[in-house]
Parts: structure tokens; C-alpha cells; sequence
């Protein structure tokens, strides 16, 4: 057996060496540290290991006019210390970045256009745009139609994924539903 090997390794020894020195370089990347800037974790394996919340929740509303349809909320979004969550999908694509979407509006044919959102800051470890503490994102609902079916509470969907500044663990994607009072006046 270890006869077969030796020629094996022999009769294949570029392929042999091109394997060995894609090895030694993963390695010494990942013991490094130049490969090991974010590890996902798939499914929380303890109650430590569960997501921290991220806070999301309506701090104003304006009217624009009652005829022209036009709504403008502000959204504050609190990620937890040591957390940060991404405002972009960053340089390869990998990232959730912060959203927001009223699926009850929106099948009404509503448009929700987001106005401005906070300017974050560039993070090099995991070359994306990252918000770290509270933010504000403005958002402006649009209607052309006279009357909007809105039930007492209107729901937000909050899509995110945060991950861990110390760790590195990266939380699977989460969706929350935030109830926030009717934003059209009847």
C-alpha cells in the first residue's frame, strides 16, 4: 500500500505539489488570521449563542398632506454593543444590509421610498459598511389611491443580520415583524 502511494505521489507530482502548496497556503492564511475575519453561524447551538435583539421601533411621522397621499416615518434601529449590522451588502455581496418593508401596503400598490439612512462607517475586517450603535432611517410612503385599507396597527417586516465585533459570529438573517400604529389618517 504505502508502495502504491509513494508512486502514486511520484507519477502525480505536479498536481501532487500544486495540492500541497494550495494546502500550505489556506493554512497559514486561516493561522494567520487573513481568512478567518467572520465565521456564520448557522444554527445557535446554546441560549449564549442565540441573536441579540436588534431594537427597531417608530419615532415620527409626518403628514405631508391629505391629498397628496405622502407619509414620512423616521425608524430608529438600535444594534446591541459589540454588534454590528450592515447598511450595505458589502465589496463581495455577502451581507444582509439593514431593510425594511410593509408587505400590507405594498400589496395595495404603495411605494415606500427610503429618504436617507445613517451614514454608518466603513469597516475594513469585513470590507462593508457597518452601523454600530442607533440610527435613523427616513422612509416616504406614496399613495395614489383615495383610500388605504389600514388596520389600527400597521405591520413593518425588519430584515437584518448582525454579527459579533469580538467573536466574529455572524447570526443567521433574521425577519421581524414590528407593529407600528396606522400611518395614514383617515
Amino acid at each position: 500500500m504505502v508502495k502504491r502511494i509513494i508512486e502514486y505521489f511520484f507519477s502525480n507530482k505536479a498536481r501532487t505539489m500544486d495540492s500541497l502548496k494550495a494546502f500550505l497556503l489556506l493554512w497559514l492564511g486561516w493561522n494567520l488570521g487573513f481568512l478567518s475575519t467572520a465565521v456564520a453561524q448557522m444554527f445557535p447551538t446554546s441560549p449564549s449563542q442565540m441573536p441579540p435583539e436588534v431594537k427597531a421601533s417608530l419615532v415620527g411621522r409626518e403628514l405631508q398632506s391629505s391629498y397628496t397621499g405622502v407619509s414620512t416615518l423616521r425608524i430608529a434601529v438600535e444594534i446591541p454593543p459589540n454588534h454590528h449590522g450592515y447598511l450595505d451588502t458589502g465589496d463581495e455581496g455577502f451581507f444582509i444590509p439593514l431593510r425594511f418593508a410593509f408587505p400590507g401596503l405594498e400589496r395595495q400598490g404603495v411605494q415606500i421610498v427610503m429618504v436617507s439612512h445613517p451614514i454608518g462607517e466603513r469597516d475594513e475586517v469585513v470590507r462593508a459598511t457597518v452601523l454600530r450603535g442607533s440610527g435613523e432611517f427616513v422612509l416616504r410612503i406614496e399613495t395614489t389611491h383615495a383610500a388605504i385599507r389600514v388596520a389600527e396597527t400597521l405591520l413593518l417586516t425588519f430584515h437584518y443580520q448582525i454579527c459579533n465585533d469580538i467573536t466574529r459570529i455572524c447570526y443567521p438573517p433574521q425577519e421581524v415583524a414590528v407593529p407600528l400604529h396606522s400611518i395614514f389618517q383617515r
